[in-house]
């Protein structure tokens, strides 16, 4: 088994150890705050969304969605994933 198999073992395991609701707030949450800030500096920047009215109303709308978007995806989606990888990994230690 490879280092980093090891490294993935030791780290999901204690993730998995919180609880799924734990990790989506953290490691979910984390993620959808840098995906907000990256999301308003682009519209602002990029998009030139200057108007203040719109401006406020969309960084709303922003953290409400990709807050909600970041706490399922990661409830659900990497959970599974992550979840399939630990117990392949750990059957395969098994075996060996």
């Amino acid at each position: 088994m490879k280092d980093s198999d090891k490294d993935f073992i030791t780290f999901w395991e204690q993730k998995r150890q919180k609880g799924r609701t734990k990790y989506a707030l953290y490691d979910g949450l984390r993620w959808s705050l840098f995906t907000v800030v990256f999301v308003i500096l682009f519209q602002y920047f990029v998009l030139e969304t200057t108007d203040p009215q719109n401006l406020w109303l969309s960084i709303a709308i922003n953290v409400v969605v990709l807050l909600a978007a970041g706490f399922v995806l990661y409830y659900y989606l990497m959970w599974m994933l992550y979840e399939r990888k630990y117990l392949k990994l750990k059957s395969s230690t098994n075996e060996d």
